[in-house]
């Protein structure tokens, strides 16, 4: 049951004006049995089979893109970490470089050096160089493609310990074109 109130009324009709300005108590029983189809050619399963096989694939869809996601977190971090090897290995050619360029240049003082000499040690100084800024470069880059597949702010550090460790996998040719 409920109440019903009169909001407005035609104008000449035959309206209850007793009833315009207060609610009166209404009641309605119903009952629905609904509408049901006793076969529709098969149109239901249909559907439901094209949902489930949408369904399916976007699971498979789901799981590929988190193994994708998985496989670039993964070879960002080892870009990152063997850029960062790398980087170390120029810092110590370069120390050697220059090293080096300052023996020769104290040897040809005492006449044991040559010109051709320092211009050499100072060619070979400068690839040093390039090398190592071309490699610091590299880490910042590296580091920022990883801080973007991780979500972080770009320049955020990441202080990776410990060395890269490869296992070798032992299988024969045969395995292999498996």
């Amino acid at each position: 049951s409920g109440s019903a109130y009169t909001v407005c009324r035609l104008p000449k009709t035959k309206a209850n004006y007793s009833a315009y300005n207060y609610g009166y108590p209404t009641s309605q029983a119903s009952i629905n049995l609904g509408q049901y189809t006793i076969f529709n050619f098969w149109k239901d399963y249909i559907s439901f089979q094209q949902a489930k096989t949408s369904w399916d694939n976007a699971k498979i869809g789901q799981k590929e893109w988190e193994r994708s996601t998985r496989n670039q977190v993964i070879g960002g971090f080892y870009r990152y970490r063997t850029d960062q090897e790398k980087v170390d290995a120029a810092k110590r050619s370069l120390d050697i470089s220059a090293a080096i360029a300052e023996l020769i240049k104290a040897r040809v003082r005492i006449g044991q050096a040559t010109e051709e000499d320092v211009n050499s040690s100072q060619v070979d100084l400068l690839n040093a160089k390039n090398a190592y800024s071309e490699l610091v470069q590299s880490v910042k880059n590296d580091l920022w493609a990883l801080n973007q597949l991780l979500g972080d702010p770009i320049d955020t550090p990441y202080r990776l310990e410990g060395s890269l460790k490869f296992v070798a996998i032992l299988i024969n040719v045969a395995e292999a074109l498996k």
